[in-house]
């Protein structure tokens, strides 16, 4: 296989974020990976006016410090947004663990202690490491598809036509529903595969939808085809370790949605459906929303703050470490994904291997990703969701707080060690 040219400048960039999603989730699994094996020659920070080159080393350790970010609410007791849910689901106040929470200056969780490594992170981000250089005829892997980002990496491939980029493509939503995002998405979406399909030799995607809509949009470009490889993403890091239910949050019966608030998550369906149900007398279960604020999305935002239904019925809650998302999926009655459409959805694949019920969106990616698990329903049928939502509700809890939680009957989690013995493969064909 060709030596491989990492594109480091997205995990770079989203250093300083306090939880990540799933294409930070996929872009840390990676360099973690290549930077770690010796595949991985030199990393690349693609930047507006320069190219800084790093050491493997030197991108392991932001990948370290990417994933330390994410881990610094240690474990869920330690967490404060955690606590905030578990208050909300039982009904009992936080107690907080000052230790935990409330570090001192000089401890390594400290405000100032994070803000001198982000420093040092930022100074050694913007100079190159010496005596590096990109070997001639390597792989230049890119796998973010950001659209602030991926026009620098298109200047550095200008100026190095020798190398053969590969790009990871999520998806294609942005062209395909304009109507989800901001108003300039899609023009800056375009220039993204403008980039792609000029320097491309080849593709990965997530599943075999994303794989014919790409090769259509090859086709309806006449652009040079480039190989496409399918490959569904693993489950992420931590996702094998043993979780234990907790009696109290399964007694709570909550349901439980993941995804930045934007208009396809469909988060509007729920909300309506919640309220209309209480209204009703029906009794729902609690709801918790986890995810960032995204785009477009005042609606939702003023249903959160305005309806006196949700009081104690719907909870809003982000910067979730990794543990404490674990734990909300793991002890939730099910997993509620009403998207319009989606790339892929991790949420899915993380609830299955937390043996999590799932309620999921049909016509949408979600049956071959859950390998047919999941209950479908169309995401405009809110009768269909309120009565399955109500029936998942009044059936027994098969988990238990002593008993590590299985996947679901039937589901393989598919692995990391899998997944990137494929990618290599699809690099190594790569001639």
């Amino acid at each position: 296989m060709r030596p491989i040219v990492f594109d480091a400048t997205h995990i770079v960039a989203r250093i300083g974020i306090p939880s990540p999603t799933g294409i930070d989730r996929v872009d840390h699994s990676y360099a973690r990976e290549f930077s770690s094996n010796g595949d991985m020659t030199v990393g690349v920070c693609c930047l507006m006016n320069a190219t800084r080159l790093h050491s493997p080393t030197a991108v392991a350790g932001f990948a370290r410090q990417l994933a330390d970010r994410w881990r610094e609410r240690g474990t869920p007791e330690q967490d404060p947004a955690f606590q905030t849910f578990r208050s909300f689901a039982t009904g009992k106040p936080v107690v907080p663990d000052i230790s935990a929470t409330m570090p001192t200056a000089s401890a390594p969780g400290s405000l100032l202690g994070r803000l001198q490594r982000y420093r040092t992170l930022a100074s050694n981000m913007l100079r190159s490491d010496s005596g590096l250089s990109v070997p001639k005829g390597a792989l230049f892997l890119n796998v973010t598809q950001n659209p602030t980002l991926v026009p620098y990496a298109g200047r550095f491939l200008n100026t190095r036509k020798d190398l053969k980029a590969v790009f990871l493509v999520h998806d294609l939503i942005p062209i395909d529903y304009p109507e989800f995002f901001a108003e300039d998405r899609k023009g800056a979406f375009t220039t993204v595969l403008d980039v792609m399909f000029a320097h491309a030799s080849g593709f990965v995607v997530t599943t075999a939808a994303v794989r014919d809509r790409l090769a259509e949009e090859q086709r309806r470009r006449n652009v040079r085809p480039a190989p496409i490889h399918v490959a569904p993403l693993p489950l992420p890091e931590g996702y094998d370790l043993p979780v234990m239910p907790d009696q109290e949050l399964l007694d709570a019966g909550y349901m439980v949605v993941v995804g930045t608030i934007e208009p396809r998550k469909n988060h509007w369906l729920l909300l309506n459906l919640w309220r209309d149900m209480v209204a009703a007398g029906e009794n729902p279960p609690k709801l918790v929303i986890v995810g960032a604020l995204g785009w477009e999305n005042d609606m939702v935002r003023a249903m959160l703050d305005r309806t006196p239904e949700f009081e104690g019925r719907v909870l809003h809650v982000s910067g979730l470490g990794n543990a404490g998302l674990r734990s909300v999926i793991a002890n939730a009655k099910a997993l509620l994904m009403p998207s319009f459409v989606e790339g892929y959805g991790l949420p899915i694949i993380e609830a299955a291997a937390l043996g999590t019920p799932i309620i999921a969106s049909s016509g949408t990616v979600f049956s071959d990703v859950s390998q047919g698990l999941a209950q479908l329903i169309h995401p405009l049928d809110g009768p269909g969701w309120r009565r399955a939502i109500l029936a998942m509700q009044a059936e027994p809890s098969f988990k238990r707080a002593n008993e590590a939680c299985q996947p679901l009957d039937g589901f393989i989690p598919p692995t990391e060690r899998a997944y990137f013995d494929s990618i290599r493969a699809f690099l190594a064909s790569l001639h």
